[in-house]
């Protein structure tokens, strides 16, 4: 259990959606944070941390650090993936044992899906399992930020939207929760004032067919839309919705407001003229 206004706080990974997240709400309680960002050059796991932060002697506890480092993209991002979910991660937690550390995983973790990203982070949990100094929370798919995170499902359904060219998808049959960034941040905030460290699943168990929200978004944005459900069923989805014990109060799944928030994103990219991807009008 923690009292935030007494930790001296940092954030690693400070450009991420998550991170901002987090700064958000940090000011929003009027809490003073520091931003540590790091250079990823492929280094060996322990020399990343000599300048990082000073180590402590003593296990005051009185320091708390976000590790929002997570996914990378591009042939070097791909390469350096176990290094960031796994290495650094870990590491983070062992070299610097007399703070707390918040690490973040994906409920995606508890399907058979299969990835390099996955991976990492399975090992992540399991290794941090009986860690005295760690809170690893697993959350589901996020949104809420401008401009939308590219290749994500929403992303490219916008894409098609403003190109007004059809969409082609499986069948549309995958559950997923979509929480938005902020109040998945409030249900961070808590569990960490309230709980000891360990692996804390942000899920509200009301996941809804991505069918149905790209046939929601479409009516709203561009009726005229074709979406044909015509891509091969993808291995290993997630077709069935979780039993899980919901942990989740403020993140719920609510189609509406997956719709109101890609309107405000068309609105501000017709009031600038321009798209996200394509930079035309």
């Amino acid at each position: 259990m923690i009292n935030i206004d007494d930790k001296e706080i940092y954030i690693i990974g400070g450009k991420s959606r998550l991170a901002k997240a987090i700064v958000s709400s940090l000011k929003k309680q009027n809490i003073k944070y520091k931003i540590k960002n790091v250079l990823l050059n492929g280094s060996e796991p322990n020399s990343i941390f000599k300048d990082l932060l000073p180590k402590r002697l003593e296990n005051d506890g009185n320091r708390l650090i976000f590790n929002c480092l997570a996914d990378t993209a591009g042939e070097k991002g791909q390469k350096l993936q176990n290094y960031i979910n796994y290495d650094f991660a870990y590491n983070l937690c062992e070299s610097y044992e007399s703070d707390l550390i918040v690490n973040f995983g994906s409920n995606t973790e508890e399907t058979n899906i299969d990835s390099t990203y996955l991976d990492a982070k399975r090992r992540l949990c399991e290794n941090l399992a009986d860690s005295h100094n760690s809170y690893y929370f697993k959350l589901s798919t996020l949104y809420g930020y401008y401009p939308l995170k590219k290749g994500m499902f929403l992303s490219l359904l916008y894409n098609s939207i403003r190109k007004n060219e059809d969409f082609n998808m499986s069948s549309g049959d995958q559950l997923r929760e979509y929480h938005r960034y902020s109040d998945v941040v409030l249900d961070i905030m808590y569990i960490l004032k309230k709980s000891s460290p360990g692996i804390f699943p942000i899920k509200s168990n009301d996941s809804v067919a991505i069918k149905d929200i790209a046939l929601a978004v479409r009516d709203e944005l561009n009726p005229n839309m074709a979406i044909n459900f015509c891509v091969d069923k993808i291995e290993h989805e997630v077709y069935r919705k979780g039993s899980e014990k919901s942990t989740s109060i403020y993140s719920k799944t609510n189609i509406e407001n997956i719709v109101a928030f890609l309107r405000e994103c068309y609105e501000r990219d017709n009031t600038r003229c321009r798209t996200i991807w394509s930079g035309d009008c």
